[in-house]
């Protein structure tokens, strides 16, 4: 159901136990934590509104919940790279796949943490601002982490096309050298009641 998960954090303070797991590993597993952090991981994880909700019970009374996660749908290197996939050659190669992010708005996940039984809530957006120097560096940022799936599902012609015009858009965007770019994360925070 979570498909993409990458890696969640668990700490048992009673145990003193550190557990590094799968968000899928945590959602199946029995057990409740008294701490629940992860890192810039479940912006790849789907359906945030059910995520949220599993997640927030596998805490024990009192329990924590920190995590951070980007901002993809406001980040301009992930717009750009939205828009492109949706153009028509690049739809067929990709077979009309997009990974639009399930990242909430930080209204919707305060309304599900204090739902589901989170208080002491500290939600917040935060602006990283990286600069650039040149567009490339731009283009590295990104080639790391969201780039990656769409080049994989792509033969080498239209792979190549496709990193060419994603260049090309970063540098119509950032016209202006060095450039800023306000890459956006929502950090979060709740206990259990």
């Amino acid at each position: 159901m979570f498909q993409n998960a990458q890696w969640v954090k668990v700490f048992k303070k009673e145990n003193s136990n550190f557990k590094i797991s799968t968000t899928e590993a945590i959602i199946e597993d029995d057990k409740t934590s008294d701490l629940i952090f992860s890192n810039a991981a479940l912006q790849w994880s789907d359906n945030h509104q059910k995520l949220f909700q599993k997640i927030i019970s596998k805490l024990n009374k009192a329990g924590q919940l920190a995590m951070q996660m980007p901002y993809q749908s406001e980040n301009k290197l992930n717009q750009i790279l939205f828009d492109l996939a949706v153009e028509q050659a690049y739809k067929s190669q990709l077979n009309n796949w997009n990974r639009k992010s399930a990242v909430l708005s930080i209204d919707e996940y305060a309304k599900i943490f204090f739902e589901n039984g989170l208080s002491d809530l500290d939600l917040s957006f935060r602006i990283y601002p990286i600069i650039a120097e040149s567009h490339d560096q731009l283009f590295d940022f990104i080639s790391g982490s969201a780039l990656i799936p769409y080049l994989e599902n792509m033969d080498e012609a239209h792979r190549e096309d496709f990193i060419k015009k994603y260049k090309n858009r970063i540098a119509d965007n950032f016209p202006k050298l060095p450039a800023i770019y306000a890459f956006k994360r929502l950090l979060f925070y709740g206990k259990k009641s």
